[in-house]
């Protein structure tokens, strides 16, 4: 009898277990730090935060993944992927994207200390050698103007899981003449690898754009998922726990 009451517990147990996540989603994205960060870091980047703070009281675990951003688009068309990390919304087509956005890309040119160098429009990048992730959308008129330039430009796309980190390396290693990116996430890696007295910043394209997570087109739970997402966002602005996630990367919220 003992044995059958410890059987039935043992088997509760691991019912309970098992359908305590019996939902799941995979995010996933390029390092975008402090946007996302490294998978299973102590800080895994404060959207990796909001995402486990919505989805997860709610039954569904989080599985957050790097890989290249092209790939990691690629792989949300497919299905693959649930979520992106990060996109405008002129470079996910077709995904669905929530109400709320998950913060703002200012997008800065960066040079090695002591360079005079500044943006002055798309045209000031002739015969400078620019790094920029490989997929980022760009503002319309410098989009326009690198296409119809193309064969006076040198530039170099990277499309690696840390896009934002290699460039930088080889700005300061002097492969690269400028970098562009989130300003952002090119300060907070500036900050981390102290290279504050080796690159500096040298202007940005306008004005801020929005950024979002992206669910996945093929996935028929998107639509609940992006609902779901928006609820929860607001509930976190609301109670005071966005600030306090955003604080521990040294950010206020945006808004």
């Amino acid at each position: 009898m003992h044995t059958l009451v410890l059987l039935l517990c043992l088997a509760m147990a691991f019912c309970s277990l098992s359908t305590a996540h019996a939902e799941s989603i995979i995010a996933a994205s390029d390092e975008w730090c402090p946007f996302n960060c490294v998978p299973g870091a102590l800080r895994e980047g404060y959207v990796v935060d909001i995402l486990r703070a919505v989805f997860e009281p709610a039954g569904i675990a989080v599985d957050y993944r790097l890989m290249g951003w092209e790939r990691a688009v690629e792989e949300g068309r497919r299905g693959h992927v649930s979520v992106v990390i990060g996109a405008a919304d002129d470079e996910a087509e077709g995904f669905v994207f929530p109400e709320e956005e998950i913060g703002l890309d200012h997008f800065d040119f960066y040079v090695r200390a002591g360079d005079p160098w500044r943006y002055r429009g798309p045209e000031s990048l002739l015969g400078r050698h620019l790094g920029i992730p490989a997929g980022y959308s760009l503002a319309p008129d410098m989009a326009a103007y690198l296409k119809a330039h193309k064969d006076g430009m040198d530039i170099y796309r990277t499309a690696r899981e840390k896009p934002a980190e290699h460039n930088l390396r080889l700005l300061v290693e002097g492969r690269l003449d400028v970098i562009a990116d989130d300003g952002q996430v090119i300060r907070y890696l500036i900050h981390t690898r102290h290279l504050g007295d080796a690159v500096e910043y040298a202007g940005n394209d306008g004005a801020p754009v929005k950024l979002y997570i992206a669910f996945s087109p093929a996935d028929p739970r998107s639509a609940r998922h992006a609902a779901l997402f928006d609820k929860g966002m607001r509930a976190l602005r609301k109670s005071g726990r966005l600030k306090a996630l955003l604080k521990r990367y040294g950010l206020a919220d945006w808004r």
